[in-house]
């Protein structure tokens, strides 16, 4: 006997809801209803996938293991439903994005207009954060999705890569480096350097590769975590480290030095909250982002 829909419809509600007498509000079907396709499910699988301790229902190992299939089968659906009704659900649709400062500017763009092309009477609300930021808001609810890059404290995120992004030295025009079209990892060694404080993702890629490397940086100052913020620093304090789309255009007063074999790469990722299936503005969203993404990098 295969797994239908409900079970998997049923299952989803469970969990997001830690009731099974809430899921069957949620569903607009009574509780008996959700726990015999619960039931159901579960004879299937061979196993529990919900533990019952009193009021609360907690995942066991096996609801564990199933529920990011379950996630996906559930966005899917949304997905399904959006195209069937034409975008009809998205009318009054809020979809809220935190975005870090240095995504690539073509990608951002092309995203925004299809958007606005396919789901024009959507409310879209950009805000442009710092990842720390952007993890926190998603976790709190204050961000539907965030686009940012992935470093540790986004482990309780669940995370699908958009694209890698090569990093590169930023020398003042009258840097020693300046004239170099490439240098090794190893001539970083006493670099004064201004890079971003340790919780950002571009801090913590530069210091495992190079501590990896036994290669050691002479001072640093930190600049935050914008490329272009740094940017503008480096005709005073020397050098830094950007993403190469940031600074394919150097501005003015500074030269772009690529590291050979590119050593340094940031990942930069869309997030949302583990626990919850976009909603299907939000679904929609990620499904440009990740669309796009895929198409800028063929």
């Amino acid at each position: 006997m295969a797994i239908d829909l409900q079970q998997v419809r049923c299952f989803n509600a469970v969990y997001e809801s830690g009731s099974f007498t809430a899921a069957a509000e949620a569903l607009g079907i009574t509780q008996p209803a959700v726990s015999h396709h619960i039931r159901r499910l579960e004879l299937q699988l061979g196993a529990s996938v919900f533990e019952r301790t009193g009021k609360r229902v907690l995942l066991t190992p096996l609801g564990r293991r199933i529920l990011e299939d379950v996630r996906h089968i559930i966005a899917g659906l949304q997905r399904l439903d959006l195209r069937a009704s034409g975008g009809r659900e998205l009318a009054e649709a809020r979809v809220a994005c935190g975005v870090f400062p240095s995504l690539r500017n073509e990608l951002l763009a092309s995203v925004l207009r299809t958007f606005q092309r396919d789901y024009g009477a959507a409310e879209l609300l950009l805000d442009e954060q710092g990842e720390p930021e952007i993890v926190q808001g998603v976790r709190l609810g204050r961000f539907d999705i965030g686009i940012f890059p992935a470093a540790g404290a986004a482990a309780s995120l669940h995370l699908a890569r958009l694209y890698d992004e090569e990093l590169c030295l930023l020398v003042a025009d009258h840097h020693a480096l300046a004239g170099r079209d490439e240098v090794e990892l190893a001539e970083l060694a006493g670099l004064d350097v201004v890079l971003p404080a340790r919780r950002y993702a571009l801090r913590q890629v530069v210091d495992n590769v190079l501590r990896a490397a036994n290669v050691e940086l002479g001072t640093i100052v930190e600049g935050g975590g914008a490329d272009d913020g740094r940017a503008r620093l480096v005709p005073i304090l020397g050098a830094t480290l950007v993403g190469l789309s940031t600074c394919e255009q150097p501005p003015g007063g500074t030269a772009l030095v690529r590291l050979a074999g590119s050593p340094l790469i940031r990942s930069i990722h869309a997030g949302w909250r583990e626990d919850r299936v976009p909603s299907p503005g939000a679904g929609a969203l990620l499904e440009i982002f990740l669309r796009e993404a895929e198409r800028l990098a063929a």
